[in-house]
């Protein structure tokens, strides 16, 4: 009961607190709002980056986002985080769901659909990340042209916004190029 209040009571000032656009989180002084790395707002209603902290579940919870979701394995989960991201965010009344993607490869049409059905489910609102946001990007980049009929470079600059960089840039930008030459 007493943890109950006391989160409560930190969400409420947190809500008063964060009262911003999302649009607002996509600047150095509102990604610096969460201990996450990477933020972004790279589309109306998704924020994006790297692992949570504890603490950025409270954050985010004051945000209005019901719904985390997690391209990381529970593996990495369990090497690098001390704590259950899933059971605290469950605790804050959050949804979490995990789609774990290791690499490239698992961005298949069956993980992009997931995503994509995930995403609507929470009417477009939610916090997706990863370990960095690079992983992230790639799914965002992979899901635009794929399933929403974006061009190639719209779905390389929106995987950019969300975090899609170096070697999973180049994989995914020859795999959308190669996708792209063949149509």
């Amino acid at each position: 009961m007493t943890q109950n209040f006391f989160l409560t009571l930190v969400a409420g000032f947190l809500a008063f607190k964060l009262s911003v656009p999302l649009s607002a989180l996509d600047s150095p002084m509102g990604r610096s709002l969460l201990d996450a790395v990477n933020v972004a707002a790279p589309i109306e209603g998704l924020l994006v980056g790297g692992q949570p902290s504890q603490t950025d579940l409270l954050k985010i919870k004051a945000l209005g986002f019901q719904t985390i979701i997690s391209l990381r394995t529970l593996e990495e989960d369990l090497a690098t985080i001390d704590f259950d991201e899933k059971i605290e965010a469950e605790k804050l009344g959050i949804k979490f769901i995990r789609i774990p993607i290791v690499d490239t490869s698992d961005l298949t049409e069956k993980t992009l659909k997931l995503l994509d059905e995930t995403l609507a489910a929470a009417g477009g609102r939610a916090f997706l990340h990863c370990s960095t946001g690079n992983k992230v990007g790639a799914a965002l980049a992979m899901r635009a042209f794929r399933m929403q009929n974006k061009t190639y470079s719209e779905a390389i600059e929106l995987g950019s916004k969300a975090g899609l960089t170096g070697n999973m840039k180049t994989t995914v930008q020859n795999t959308l190029q190669a996708t792209s030459d063949s149509q």
